[in-house]
């Protein structure tokens, strides 16, 4: 076997300043200021109310996950499930099949996968909400507010008799959404999206804009929240989201009175104990009795009059260290991750038996399945 341990130390020397600018965690002279913004806008965890262990509520966890199989004939044959996890003992699941001719776009096969999977997610979501009791909580994996901007029409060229329905996958998704928000802010079900990571950079932006401060970057939030805050538990100063994020060809969305008339969201990153990560949490407004919607606002800091703790003890109350960032969604993502063995030796071969045609992995594939 090729020893490419040499080769590789010798590669990191040559390039350990490129790699130092993005991992390291003190700041240049050009950050200096970047880190006080972030350090201020840092806060300690809400104390237990009365000093004790968090409340618990009926709570819910939505996941999901897609694989792509590449078979012999150039198609893309994809395989989602998700599934909803729950307060005793709750348990309910959906799957779905799609094959594209591999004709199409590829970046729209991408984005293809990207929304089959949200849909099933979301589609899970709702039809479990009818179960979740009153003043429960229902945990997504993600980020809420940028879905929404993603759902522009899907181009995909296909010859099949079931294009048209996969042309309906942002429209579908956009329903649930709205739904799904209408009926839990009926029930005063709170909605709170977790995402393990997070790439934008809009929270620092907001924070500055608060403090008439301009300070050009193109660094992430998570990245100046991981490097400046010194791994202390704490919460970022939350952020309202409005229309921002909607441009190019989501902004036609904005004139649908379902999109522009839905809650605003809420944003913030927490992290839960000492040295750990933090996550970034979106929540419909409505969870803190903020009437604001989509679109009211750009985006803005949030007014401090709204309080989040309550979103912050729900988190406390199930998590469950390092690892078990959330107990729920952390069941959820392990339970229904859909492997390599799964995907080849039961769907692939089911799939073959039931319609009585190859399927065939292409050699890409087969040769490690």
């Amino acid at each position: 076997m090729p020893n490419f341990i040499e080769k590789f130390s010798r590669r990191v020397e040559q390039k350990t300043r490129t790699l130092a600018l993005t991992l390291r965690r003190e700041a240049d002279a050009g950050e200096r200021e970047l880190q006080r913004l972030v350090e201020d806008n840092w806060n300690p965890l809400p104390p237990h109310t009365n000093g004790h262990t968090p409340q618990r509520y009926p709570a819910f966890a939505i996941d999901g996950s897609v694989r792509r199989a590449n078979l012999v004939n150039g198609a893309y044959l994809f395989v989602a499930q998700s599934l909803c996890l729950g307060s005793d003992g709750f348990e309910d699941g959906e799957v779905e099949i799609e094959i594209v001719r591999g004709s199409a776009d590829r970046g729209a096969v991408e984005r293809f996968a990207d929304l089959l999977l949200r849909q099933l997610e979301i589609r899970l979501a709702t039809n479990c909400l009818p179960v979740v009791p009153y003043g429960g909580v229902v945990f997504l994996d993600g980020a809420l507010h940028s879905q929404l901007p993603q759902l522009y029409p899907l181009r995909l060229e296909l010859d099949v008799d079931a294009a048209e329905e996969l042309y309906d996958f942002p429209e579908l998704i956009l329903g649930n959404i709205l739904y799904l928000y209408e009926q839990a802010r009926e029930r005063k079900i709170r909605v709170v999206a977790v995402a393990k990571t997070s790439r934008e950079a809009t929270h620092c932006k907001l924070w500055q804009a608060e403090v008439g401060m301009n300070v050009p970057t193109t660094l992430p939030d998570s990245e100046m929240i991981h490097r400046w805050t010194n791994g202390v538990p704490g919460y970022s100063t939350p952020v309202l989201l409005g229309r921002r994020g909607f441009t190019g060809g989501s902004e036609a969305l904005l004139d649908d009175p379902r999109v522009a008339e839905s809650p605003a969201m809420i944003s913030f990153f927490v992290r839960l104990a000492e040295g750990d990560d933090a996550m970034r949490i979106d929540i419909p407004a409505y969870c803190v009795e903020c009437d604001d919607r989509l679109a009211d606002l750009d985006a803005q800091v949030l007014d401090p009059r709204y309080d989040i703790a309550p979103i912050i003890r729900l988190l406390q109350a199930d998590y469950g260290g390092f690892e078990v960032y959330n107990a729920l969604l952390y069941g959820v993502d392990r339970e229904v991750r859909l492997n390599r063995t799964m995907m080849s030796e039961v769907y692939l071969r089911l799939i073959a038996e039931l319609t009585v045609c190859e399927v065939r992995l292409d050699r890409s594939d087969r040769r490690f399945a």
